[in-house]
């Protein structure tokens, strides 16, 4: 698969867009519109502060290859719904996803959720990156039969975000006791944000195995700490553990 420059997206430029109605069921904004034929509106607001999008949502095919063991590069043609931004904030006014954001979400209006639910694939995906920044993402992935996974926990009774648990942070062989928290996994974010208290004690405890200080920590599916120092380029292994 070949790397692609994208432009914006404009509903007037295709053939097989259209409007969603007020009166669609994944409309949430239905009480917001003076009659049901009028175009469904969009308001959502993003973790960083201050940004968000408004607009109205449209309909359109997504094209798709099909991969798997019987057939190869199949194609596959799929609606799902577009919010095209109108009015935006915060980090979109520094240029941030200058191509827009795929949904990936639990909610039901998320692509995932719209392919699922139109049965054509499981309600799964994955994502895939290289060290070049370039990757994929499988629809319907659900991983090899050995991996290990973690279950999602409710936010307000809704899964509205995907939340995992925390149950500790181990740096090389020691376990910090009483460290578990809920983390949001958001592959929309940057870097990896933890609880004051959890880095402080993080921190403490990797400058406890080195004697240099601690620059930087970054977060991914393990804890990579990295020092400044005699030892430059060095790094300690910290692992989380989730909950079962």
């Amino acid at each position: 698969m070949q790397d692609r420059d994208l432009s914006e997206y404009r509903p007037s430029g295709s053939s097989s867009s259209r409007h969603v109605p007020c009166s669609h069921q994944l409309c949430e904004s239905s009480l917001n519109c003076k009659s049901s034929t009028q175009q469904c509106p969009y308001t959502i607001g993003y973790y960083t502060e201050n940004t968000s999008s408004s607009g109205l949502l449209v309909e359109d095919t997504l094209h798709l290859a099909s991969v798997d063991d019987h057939k190869l590069n199949t194609s596959v043609q799929a609606s799902v719904i577009i919010g095209c931004g109108m009015k935006q904030s915060g980090g979109y006014l520094d240029g941030v996803a200058p191509d827009g954001l795929m949904g990936l979400g639990p909610g039901e209006i998320s692509v995932p959720s719209v392919l699922a639910k139109a049965g054509l694939i499981r309600n799964s995906f994955s994502m895939c990156f290289d060290n070049e920044d370039s990757g994929r993402i499988y629809f319907g992935d659900k991983g090899p039969p050995t991996q290990e996974s973690t279950h999602f926990l409710p936010s307000d009774g809704k899964y509205e975000t995907y939340i995992v648990g925390v149950e500790a942070c181990c740096i090389g062989n020691s376990c910090l006791k009483q460290m578990g928290f809920s983390a949001v996994v958001d592959s929309g974010t940057s870097f990896t944000f933890l609880p004051n208290e959890v880095y402080e004690r993080i921190a403490k405890e990797a400058n406890q195995c080195y004697d240099h200080k601690l620059s930087r920590l970054s977060v991914e599916i393990l804890l990579q700490v990295q020092f400044r120092g005699v030892a430059k380029g060095s790094s300690l292994e910290a692992r989380v553990p989730f909950k079962q």
